[in-house]
C-alpha cells in the first residue's frame, strides 16, 4: 500500500473532490462514491439474497495500468476539465493528461492514494455494465433474479433462488 504525503495528499484529494467525483459511475457502484459506502452495498442484498456468488478482483490496482487509464478514464477527464474552465481544448488535453499522470505510481493505479478506489470505477465500468447485462439475460431465461454490487474490488451478486448455477459462475468470472 502507498499512501502519498503532503502535498500529493492534497492535491489527490482536490482531484477526487473536484474531478473524478463529477464523473459517472455504474450503478451497481458502492465505494468511493458519494452517498455509497460497504452499508449501502449491504442493504441491496439484505432481505433479498438466498444465494451469494462473491468475487475478489485479483489485483485490480496494480493491473491497472497507463494505457486502461488514457483508454477509459482521459477523456472522462477531459470532458470535466473542459466543461468546468475557460481553457482551450489542447490545454484541457495537456491538463487531464497530468490528471491521469497523478494517479499512477510506476505506471500502475497505487492502492492507498484517495483517488484509487475512485479511477478503479471508472476503468471498470465495462465489467460492471457486462456483468449487468449478463444477469438481466439469464434473469429474463430462468425468471430467477439476481442482484449485482461492486465495492471497490470486490463483487457481490445474490440470487432470490437457492443457487447461483456453476454455468453462470465461470460466465459471470470470464
Amino acid at each position: 500500500i502507498r499512501e502519498p504525503q503532503d502535498p500529493l495528499l492534497h492535491v489527490s484529494r482536490a482531484v477526487l473532490d473536484h474531478v473524478l467525483g463529477k464523473l459517472c459511475v455504474h450503478k451497481s457502484v458502492h465505494g468511493a462514491h458519494a452517498g455509497t459506502s460497504i452499508v449501502t452495498n449491504v442493504r441491496v442484498h439484505a432481505g433479498f439474497g438466498r444465494s451469494f456468488y462473491q468475487l475478489d478482483l485479483k489485483d485490480a490496482f496494480p493491473s491497472t495500468n497507463r494505457a486502461r487509464l488514457k483508454a477509459n478514464l482521459l477523456p472522462k477527464i477531459f470532458e470535466v476539465v473542459e466543461r468546468s474552465t475557460d481553457l482551450a481544448r489542447e490545454d484541457c488535453q495537456t491538463l487531464a493528461c497530468l490528471l491521469v499522470e497523478l494517479a499512477l505510481v510506476d505506471d500502475t493505479l497505487p492502492q492507498g492514494f484517495p483517488t484509487s478506489p475512485a479511477v478503479l470505477n471508472v476503468v471498470l465500468y465495462p465489467l460492471d455494465r457486462a456483468i449487468s447485462r449478463l444477469l438481466q439475460e439469464e434473469s429474463r431465461k430462468t425468471s430467477v433474479m439476481y442482484r449485482y454490487t461492486r465495492f471497490v474490488d470486490d463483487l457481490t451478486i445474490s440470487s432470490n433462488s437457492l443457487g447461483i448455477s456453476a454455468d453462470l459462475r465461470m460466465r459471470i468470472r470470464n
